[in-house]
């Protein structure tokens, strides 16, 4: 993948945020969260350059969040927030307070209940204690052609 066509890959914030459905009941409250550290995330669409999208955002230091539903790539720097997020989010919850027990199980749940899947920013340290480095993929995810093709790269057959 050459940097213009990660470049072109990419999405704007704005641009993203219109992918989104404004009748969810968690919506706003997603937005709130995005717009509040806009650069803590880099956004793209989920194209036939994933494999080269994973590899420049790990190199840059973010973590990839994989989302299968909006057809996304999210760069973050921390995932557990994104996932509890996108969770709500996909689950169509009111937004309120949550307890920090909801958050992980909710964490948790989007990736395996398969909405999408990750690379954890530990996963850095995986190389030193004789580790690869892989996605983290619940059993209930559907992978499509470019998932395969990712997780094939990855040597990871969920």
């Amino acid at each position: 993948m050459t940097q213009d066509e990660f470049v072109e890959s990419l999405l704007s914030h704005e641009d993203f945020l219109k992918r989104l459905d404004p009748s969810n009941k968690y919506y706003s409250a997603l937005r709130r969260n995005i717009g509040n550290a806009p650069s803590e995330y880099v956004f793209a669409v989920k194209n036939r350059h994933l494999i080269g999208m994973v590899e420049e955002m790990r190199g840059a230091g973010v973590c990839p969040i994989i989302d299968k539903k909006l057809s996304v790539v999210i760069g973050c720097i921390s995932h557990r927030n994104v996932r509890a997020n996108f969770y709500r989010y996909h689950m169509n919850m009111a937004d309120r307070a949550f307890s920090s027990e909801e958050y992980d199980k909710q964490a948790d749940a989007y990736t395996f209940d398969g909405f999408g899947y990750h690379f954890s920013s530990m996963m850095e340290f995986a190389p030193l204690f004789g580790q690869k480095v892989r996605p983290i993929v619940g059993s209930a995810y559907q992978p499509d052609r470019l998932d395969r093709d990712l997780f094939r790269f990855y040597g990871v057959m969920p």
